[in-house]
């Protein structure tokens, strides 16, 4: 799992996003692993202040989609843990 700036994951994939998303989530941090093959979010529930870990990978078309996601997570670091993971775990499928 490696560290990406928010441009780069926005050149991948910000069309993934809902603009309602803004009014319930703010994200945090951003990560690619495979040679951005698959890409992770943490975000912040702002409604009520707990995490979540988003894993995404390309469909059939080329295009990301969530494909892993723990909610309700009640730590930032509990979150990236929890994206290493999946992150991980998915890796060796589609690396």
């Amino acid at each position: 799992m490696k560290r990406l700036s928010k441009l780069r994951f926005d050149a991948l994939a910000g069309y993934i996003r809902d603009p309602y998303s803004v009014f319930f989530a703010e994200e945090l941090d951003w990560f690619q692993a495979g040679d951005e093959k698959l890409l992770g979010l943490v975000s912040i529930d702002t409604s009520d202040n707990d995490y979540v870990a988003t894993v995404l990978a390309r469909d059939k078309r080329g295009r990301f989609r969530a494909v892993g996601l723990e909610i309700n997570l009640p730590y930032r670091e509990e979150a990236m843990g929890r994206l290493e993971t999946m992150l991980s775990a998915l890796a060796w499928r589609t690396c």
